[in-house]
């Protein structure tokens, strides 16, 4: 396997990452539960980690990887903070709103670790 189809699955994964947590987030809003808020966006990532972790051992070098790791984090922590602000004016409860807040932190911190 060559290094361009390692980078293409990574873009691939990389994208089905962003769908996944769109998904999550906006099926949360929906949901009443919000003691789970915060594992939604780790979990996706800490699965984009693993599989690129995977991915760049093989080639041992795929600097890419980590600034994409850093650009997950961040789109969820966006994705998180328009969840806190725009879809919560509609239902106004604090909890999900301190819920959506502690996603986009916990994305942040992982995408910067």
């Amino acid at each position: 396997m060559s290094i361009a189809i390692v980078r293409n699955n990574l873009k691939r994964a990389f994208g089905i990452s962003i769908l996944l947590g769109f998904l999550c987030i906006y099926l949360f809003f929906q949901g009443d539960q919000v003691k789970y808020g915060f594992w939604i966006c780790v979990i996706i990532m800490f699965g984009y980690i693993l599989y690129g972790t995977q991915q760049s051992r093989k080639y041992l070098y795929l600097p890419d990887f980590a600034d994409s790791v850093y650009y997950l984090g961040f789109i969820f922590t966006l994705l998180s903070l328009l969840g806190a602000t725009y879809f919560e004016q509609m239902s106004g409860d604090p909890k999900k709103t301190l819920a959506y807040f502690g996603m986009a932190l916990a994305s942040t911190l992982i995408g910067l670790i």
